[in-house]
């Protein structure tokens, strides 16, 4: 369990899931950076965990010391920001972008580096704004990702497609409403 807190903060809860719950293996913990935070997890069962700044850097952080092993603010192109970080398939990967939608997929190998795995670009729908920002990046699994548009437009994107675009799945013109609490789709 990861908490981001306020400000700087980042406050770790550790519990050790092969003996269960017991207190006596409870561990809580806490890493400030010099930035604040944008969002942090931790590297599945590595001893790392991640935090994402507000000035476009990834620390990857030592859960043993608490202290810094790797900084990483050096994207392919300039004009990049990080969008976020995920853990799937034993795999850590970092997602960066830019305003016209392109999205860079890194892996990070453990207290090693980072190397690019593929980029995409969104297909501008919208001839009046040629600026595609992506807010959102899910990996379904290593090969399939989910994205989301400032716009609110939903994109799925295969490796299999590479050199392709992302397929649109939900256009920004549609609106989703609730009934009852069930979401519903109107146009």
């Amino acid at each position: 369990n990861l908490i981001l807190t306020t400000g700087e903060d980042c406050v770790m809860n550790l519990i050790d899931l092969n003996n269960g719950e017991a207190e006596d293996e409870y561990i809580e913990a806490s890493y400030t950076s010099e930035q604040p935070l944008v969002s942090c997890g931790f590297i599945g069962s590595t001893g790392l965990a991640y935090a994402i700044t507000t000035i476009n850097t990834v620390e990857i952080i030592d859960l043993e010391t608490m202290c810094v092993v790797k900084q990483w603010n050096e994207f392919n192109k300039a004009g990049h920001y990080v969008i976020q970080g995920q853990y799937v398939d034993d795999q850590m990967v970092f997602f960066t972008g830019n305003n016209t939608g392109e999205l860079f997929r890194y892996a990070y190998e453990p207290k090693k580096s980072f190397s690019l795995l593929d980029s995409l670009k969104i297909a501008n729908d919208n001839k009046k704004d040629d600026v595609t920002i992506i807010r959102n990046a899910i990996c379904v699994d290593k090969t399939h990702m989910i994205l989301s548009t400032d716009s609110g437009s939903i994109y799925q994107y295969s490796s299999s497609d590479k050199g392709k675009s992302a397929k649109l799945v939900l256009k920004n013109d549609v609106k989703l409403k609730t009934t009852a609490g069930v979401p519903s789709v109107n146009k």
